[in-house]
């Protein structure tokens, strides 16, 4: 556009940029570009001076900031930029701290404010050991729009930088724990869907990859949302919940490593001394029978506790083979296992 800058080439390169944007990101998120083009800049350079713009009382430059957001998360995973990363980080703190106060009603709608979220963690994630500058306050301000307002952490395609900083912020862990009970729900449901990542979104693969990776807050975040769970929730979460864990384990057993230092042997002590029926403590007699089958310098150091549940275990698959339940080949694994563990 910058070197024939008509109107009619204007108008096709939006238009078909909003097409790529809508192959790229999911939600219709093209639309918010084939909205606001015919009032977006011939001279590609000139967005990030529009998106510095405080948009309160201007409905056409809203939209026109709406598109610019969604353009330039969609370059983001074809490693293309409009402007370097610190310009680009710069202009979206400044539209965030000018536009928060009355933010136009696109982004109070939770696809666009899913976008800008997004967006922010994805330029935060790559600047990050850049030493590229950032403004608290914009962060803060953003923030507190997330607390406020709905967004969604699994609609949209996430970039793995942007994942990796959100789950990163301590700030942010209740809100991510709302977030992850959501997944862990949805893949119980259907793990065909969640086990796939040609799309991009958040799946299961991407989930075990933070936990194994030990530099997020995922792994005390699932540990921490099935501890309330079991407190305050329901069986079905519960089982939700255990079986993302044991999956992840499926994937990466050494992953165990993490959930034993964040102190999972107390969260299922605390399984098999409640209420729950045998479902959920048989789901999760398989749990540990992975992690004792891949077992860690973590888990010998916390022997005593990991004795004292094995005889929770054992004393749980004693009374499902007296009360003639059906007791699978894994069971009667575990009580093999469970005493070799703690031999050496």
């Amino acid at each position: 556009m910058g070197v024939f800058p008509t109107d009619h080439v204007k108008s096709a390169v939006y238009l078909v940029t909003s097409s790529i944007v809508d192959r790229v990101l999911g939600c219709n998120y093209g639309e918010v570009i084939r909205d606001a083009y015919i009032y977006l800049p011939s001279d590609p350079t000139e967005l990030m001076y529009l998106l510095e713009q405080c948009s309160s009382e201007d409905f056409n430059l809203a939209s026109c900031q709406c598109g610019i957001l969604a353009i330039l998360y969609a370059c983001s995973f074809y490693n293309e930029r409009l402007a370097a990363d610190n310009q680009i980080l710069g202009s979206v703190e400044t539209y965030i701290l000018l536009n928060s106060a009355n933010f136009p009603y696109e982004i109070n709608d939770s696809a666009m404010l899913t976008l800008l979220v997004h967006l922010y963690a994805f330029l935060r994630g790559i600047s990050y050991g850049h030493s590229i500058p950032h403004s608290p306050e914009a962060e803060d301000t953003l923030f507190h729009v997330m607390a406020r307002n709905r967004w969604e952490l699994l609609v949209i395609r996430v970039h793995p930088a942007a994942i990796k900083w959100l789950f990163q912020k301590q700030e942010l862990m209740k809100m991510l724990a709302f977030h992850m009970l959501n997944f862990c729900k949805i893949f119980c449901e259907d793990d065909t869907v969640m086990l796939s990542n040609s799309s991009h979104l958040v799946d299961i693969q991407m989930v075990a990859e933070l936990v194994l990776s030990g530099e997020t807050s995922i792994t005390f975040l699932l540990l921490s949302l099935l501890n309330q769970i079991v407190n305050e929730g329901t069986e079905d979460e519960a089982i939700s919940v255990v079986n993302v864990i044991a999956e992840i384990l499926m994937i990466y057993p050494c992953a165990s490593d993490q959930f034993i230092s964040c102190g999972i042997v107390d969260t299922l002590h605390g399984i098999y001394c409640s209420p729950y029926t045998s479902k959920i403590k048989t789901v999760c007699s398989c749990l540990i029978f992975n992690i004792l089958y891949s077992p860690s310098a973590f888990t010998f150091s916390q022997e005593d506790e990991w004795l004292a549940l094995t005889v929770k275990v054992l004393f749980f698959c004693l009374c499902e083979l007296s009360s003639g339940a059906n007791f699978n080949h894994i069971s009667s694994n575990i009580l093999w296992l469970i005493p070799y563990s703690f031999m050496w």
